[in-house]
């Protein structure tokens, strides 16, 4: 159906790129490009490789990522890819902190950006 030089992209956030290609004829042709909401202002995109993207196929989604003016990073196919896959336990490990009754939540995210210098806390995220 599509032409031959088709790329095959998908944006999951979690879901691995491989078990969504998996019925794609051409997976030479597939990866994904996981964008940041809200996209216009993150500058980020996550670029993934599933064990059969050809280096041209990644060459030109990681070219394309940066000619829109993203800053792109390479990651195999893993849960969560980078971000979410260091995301969900920080979030997890912080609800439990609150939920032990170890600090409140305004706690918990003043300290984050006091301390680490983060720009919101975890429970701003949510």
């Amino acid at each position: 159906m599509c032409p031959e030089k088709t790329i095959f992209a998908t944006n999951t956030s979690f879901l691995r790129v491989g078990d969504v290609m998996k019925d794609v004829a051409r997976l030479d042709r597939c990866g994904g490009l996981h964008f940041f909401n809200p996209v216009p202002v993150m500058k980020l995109l996550e670029v993934i490789r599933i064990p059969q993207t050809s280096d041209e196929t990644f060459a030109s989604m990681s070219a394309w990522g940066k000619a829109i003016g993203k800053y792109t990073v390479t990651c195999k196919d893993t849960n969560g890819f980078i971000v979410n896959a260091l995301l969900g336990p920080y979030i997890s490990d912080a609800i439990a902190m609150v939920e032990r009754g170890d600090a409140t939540y305004q706690d918990v995210d003043a300290a984050v950006k006091l301390g680490l210098g983060y720009p919101m806390g975890p429970f701003e995220l949510l």
